[in-house]
Parts: C-alpha cells; structure tokens; sequence
C-alpha cells in the first residue's frame, strides 16, 4: 500500500478478525458484465448455480415479499410503487416489472419453496389466470389492479409514444437497434448503447428505418 493511501478491512467470519479486504469473483458476474441489456443481465445472474445467483435469487425473494404485502399499506397501485424505487432509487426498472421478467407464477413457486410469503392477492391474480403485473395493448400500458382485479391504464400513457410498448409491432432489429410500426404509416427507431453512441449498428439501423419508411411512402 502507497504511503498516505487508505487501507479497508473487513471481518473474517471464520476467524472473526479484521483483515485487508479482497475482491470477490464469481463466474456469473464476468459473464454478465459484457451484457449492454439490463433485462437479459438480470435473467443471467437470477439463474446463476453459484453463490452470486444465489444471493441474487435470495434478494430478489425478498424484495418481492416486502413490496408485495406493503400494498394496499403504501399504495394502492403498483406502478407507483414501481416508480417510486425508479425516481427515488435511481432503477431502471421498478420491482414489479422485475418479477414480470422473472416469471411471476414461476418466482412464487420458488419464493415459498425457499420460505418467503406472497400477498394473498398476488396469489389471486395467479389463480384468475393474470400471470403479470404489467401488460400492454395498442401501444398502452397497463398494470394489475389488486382492488378491482382488473388492468387499468396507467395515467399518461396517452400522452407519449413509448417505443417499449411496440414489442409485438418490431419491424426490423440488430444487436443495436429496433425498428417499430408505431401505426399511421409511422416507424420508431430505438437503439440501445453505450452512452447513446452511434456507431456502426446505428447507422445500419437508420439507413434501413429511411429504406423501409421509404417503401411505405
């Protein structure tokens, strides 16, 4: 260690002693780490056999039985709930929206296998055959409403055009860029990278949006 440099120690649970901190690696997370979506990384690391899917699984666990029973409690909506860890937290998406992507019915499963409790509603949605949270339609997105058991609209949609929300409408697409019919004869390009750099995929994506809405024309 550099003079001047400051070292952290860390308890060792064997020896309960303070030693120099060493850095963890786990497979799953380098195999990760090269993955630009956050969907698919999120995917990766749950599923992991080793000690970080392990902690992943586990922490999402409960993070699903906290949020799940805190509803009607803080709210009664749970795209609020969502994004209030979205806004307050700095997510990119909230925990609702992950268990979608996890499989609902399929995370219960496993959730009361490893002994965490479901809010009884959630439990009904299942059995009413609604198997997410959120769902969209005609470019609208929709979430579960526990009180009246039914989807509701969720307030502002109708004032953006959320390419997100276009997933069945995909047109064209390359490692960067989707290309969707948002209706009207009208095509929405979106790209996903680094710090929104445009490269050679990008380019590729908006030559191919111009040819393509060319031909509608």
């Amino acid at each position: 260690m550099k003079k001047g440099e400051r070292e952290i120690f860390t308890l060792d649970l064997q020896s309960f002693e303070y030693k120099p901190r060493t850095k963890a690696k786990f497979a799953s997370i380098e195999a990760a780490k090269p993955i630009d979506d956050l969907y698919q990384r999120i995917k990766l690391l749950v599923a992991a056999p080793d000690k970080a899917g392990e902690f992943y699984r586990h922490f999402h666990y409960g993070l699903f039985s906290y949020v799940s029973n805190r509803i009607p409690e803080i709210s009664d909506e749970v795209y609020r709930v969502d994004d209030a860890m979205m806004a307050g937290f700095g997510w990119e998406i909230g925990a609702f929206e992950t268990w979608d992507l996890l499989g609902v019915e399929k995370t219960v499963a496993a959730m009361e296998a490893a002994g965490y409790t479901v809010a009884p509603w959630v439990k009904e949605m299942l059995a009413a055959g609604n198997k997410t949270f959120y769902k969209v339609e005609a470019g609208r997105k929709y979430s579960y409403d526990p009180a009246s058991k039914e989807y509701k609209a969720i307030p502002g949609g109708e004032a953006f055009i959320i390419l997100s929300n276009y997933q069945d409408k995909l047109v064209w697409k390359n490692a960067s860029c989707k290309l969707y019919d948002i209706g009207d004869d009208v095509l929405g390009l979106q790209w996903s990278t680094k710090m929104g750099s445009i490269g050679g995929d990008v380019l590729s994506g908006i030559q191919t949006s111009i040819e393509k809405a060319e031909k509608r024309l």
